[in-house]
């Protein structure tokens, strides 16, 4: 995972129909997935910087949330419909994992790449060693009987190496780093002819990842679908928390289970509809975050909202408590004494939040109608080149206008000179229309699965 609490979202199928035949015309202007966070990283000496996952885009702030501007998902030249971790490195640099491989950008954001061609494909997590910020680990997951590895970077994801030989042809999900020494995958075999269902595991190295353990994942059942791991204790890398993912067409919530011996026997502990986060706060206190979850499954059912919010377990128990039971939780985050969310933009008041009373009260962070715009960029970068028509897009289905007053839709405007058709580097000279902006979404959503695995 990229810092405490980063996890990537694997989304239900669920649809949200909210009828307004008033305004089904605006939907000619929706040129993308719903907007929302889910994660959050942070730089590790810098608490000026940090950069929020979102459906659009990587989104970062330099001023510890006061502003933000973000780069399209274009620029990363991933599938767009696809989450991927991000980890802030220390020289300022940005890591995104996805399916096409690892990108690397600078600090401005203004040209991703492949650093290297040895994790140019299957990327599924990307996460740093907690003692050593320059130190990260990435895993391969590809299908098809190829066999996968786990490469290290010593020079914040410039050049990789492999940590071992390559390991059997299995389908690994997530990875937490505990210490230099100790490392967590979460994986999956395979349907094949001679194993009629998928079947968990979890592989474990106290070597640095020179060798591996591999052990059988209990509980699990024919309706599950996949084992995400989440997060790792920061004072002892035997106790660990993951979640168990129902397959698609089981209306049945999600496991978080606990194991306090490395991986190698787990408990139940709760069950919500859909796990957004957990993170470990100083003093061992864990929060859980869970999403908001409308419908089950199945859209023809009667509706019906699942509990979820804000959890807290302190290091002395062993069960959570509600803090919050009125904030839609897409992700957590801990630093400096402050608990970051993911929330609901529309629902909650704030893409991301932030919290100095441990959840008690989130101050909103990152806020659509207030995002300054674009990442600026010199005329002809590859993020300006990528992006000059989705930022369009984006902005118009923020419902931004002109300071003239006149909404900026479908490339009437470039957003990337303040105004002009030049194409130049720079601001947005625009605002966003405040409550009355609704983004036709809010009418008529159809939120796309996309998941890490279909076993």
């Amino acid at each position: 995972m990229i810092d405490p609490g980063y996890a990537p979202r694997v989304m239900r199928v669920r649809f949200a129909i909210l009828a307004s035949s008033l305004l089904l015309s605006s939907l000619a202007h929706a040129h993308g997935r719903f907007p929302e966070a889910h994660g959050i990283t942070f730089h590790p000496s810098d608490p000026s910087t940090l950069v929020v996952g979102s459906t659009f885009g990587p989104v970062i702030s330099r001023d510890g949330g006061s502003t933000w501007r973000w780069a399209c998902e274009a620029a990363l030249m991933l599938n767009p419909l696809e989450d991927p971790t991000y980890l802030l490195m220390s020289d300022g640099s940005l890591l995104a994992s996805g399916f096409s491989g690892l990108r690397r950008a600078e600090s401005s954001l203004c040209a991703f790449e492949v650093p290297d061609p040895d994790v140019s494909f299957a990327i599924v997590d990307v996460a740093r060693n907690p003692t050593d910020p320059s130190q990260v680990f990435a895993p391969t997951s590809a299908g098809g009987g190829i066999a996968n590895r786990l490469f290290r970077s010593d020079n914040e994801g410039v050049s990789w190496e492999p940590t071992s030989a390559p390991i059997e042809p299995i389908l690994f999900e997530t990875l937490l780093v505990a210490s230099d020494e100790v490392l967590y995958l979460s994986g999956i075999y395979p349907r094949t002819s001679e194993r009629p269902a998928p079947e968990p595991f979890i592989h474990r190295s106290a070597d640095g990842g020179a060798t591996w353990e591999r052990f059988a994942f209990e509980p699990w059942t024919d309706q599950d679908r996949t084992l995400h791991l989440l997060v790792v204790d920061p004072g002892d890398p035997q106790h660990l928390f993951a979640r168990v993912i129902p397959k698609v067409e089981v209306d049945r919530a999600e496991l978080l289970v606990e194991s306090d011996d490395g991986g190698q026997a787990w408990t139940v502990v709760a069950e919500h509809r859909e796990i957004g986060g957990m993170v470990y706060a100083p003093g061992g206190t864990l929060f859980l975050g869970t999403e908001w979850v409308a419908m089950p499954n199945d859209p023809t059912a009667p509706a019906e909202s699942y509990p979820h919010g804000l959890y807290r377990r302190d290091s002395t128990a062993s069960l959570f408590t509600q803090v919050r039971d009125d904030i839609d939780v897409k992700c957590l985050g801990w630093r400096d004494g402050s608990l970051w969310a993911c929330g609901d933009n529309y629902r909650d008041g704030f893409m991301i939040g932030e919290s100095s009373d441990e959840g008690l009260t989130f101050e909103a962070r990152l806020v659509l109608a207030d995002m300054a715009g674009p990442v600026e960029c010199e005329p002809g970068s590859s993020t300006t080149v990528a992006c000059e028509s989705r930022d369009r897009d984006v902005l118009c289905d923020f419902q931004v206008v002109s300071e003239e007053g006149s909404l900026l839709c479908d490339g009437a405007v470039s957003m990337r000179d303040g105004g002009t058709d030049s194409g130049s580097g720079g601001g947005c000279a625009c605002r966003t229309g405040g409550e009355g902006g609704v983004l036709p979404y809010l009418f008529v959503v159809l939120i796309l699965a996309i998941r890490r695995r279909t076993a």
